[in-house]
């Protein structure tokens, strides 16, 4: 997938510029879809299926989708032979939107035992004291002893003991 990861970039970017554009294109049309895709385990199905043609793909999309814009967008997707990226696409345009318009910083917390909302919070705005909305995650991983370890898209904070051990150890 990782092949895919700049393919997946530019299409959600496309998306991400209509928005810009179009004050009608709603950002909830698209969670919407995603949400969608998501939960409708046999529409996938049927739009990833290779055995189906294209066109009848097409007229499934078009019977769905009122947009044009997003019919034309995923009709370009199944004719370029994409379409099995669309949950992909439509879920890093979310997340670019979060990002640039909504000003959402995501971040992952791993901790020993889950922590309450109100110190992941406050742990955020220790670390990133300019930010005002964060979407946090926390995920329990039982080799951290204690302590944290704190994860934005491109930098990580580790604050655990194992990881202070571990440089005891080499001292």
């Amino acid at each position: 997938m990782i092949f895919y990861k700049k393919i997946i970039e530019h299409y959600a970017m496309i998306l991400f510029k209509e928005n810009e554009k179009r004050k009608d294109f709603k950002y909830k049309t698209i969670k919407n879809i995603y949400n969608l895709l998501c939960k409708n385990y046999y529409l996938m199905e049927l739009l990833y299926n290779p055995l189906l043609n294209n066109n009848i793909k097409i007229q499934i999309i078009k019977e769905i989708f009122f947009d044009i814009f997003l019919f034309n967008f995923m009709k370009i997707l199944i004719l370029k032979n994409r379409f099995f990226l669309l949950k992909r696409i439509l879920l890093e345009y979310i997340n670019i939107y979060d990002k640039k318009i909504k000003n959402i910083i995501k971040c992952i917390i791993i901790t020993a035992v889950p922590i309450s909302e109100d110190l992941q919070k406050m742990i955020s705005k220790k670390i990133i004291p300019n930010q005002e909305k964060f979407h946090i995650i926390n995920r329990i991983d039982n080799s951290i002893i204690g302590g944290f370890i704190f994860m934005t898209e491109y930098k990580e904070w580790n604050f655990s003991i194992k990881k202070n051990l571990i440089l005891l150890k080499k001292k």
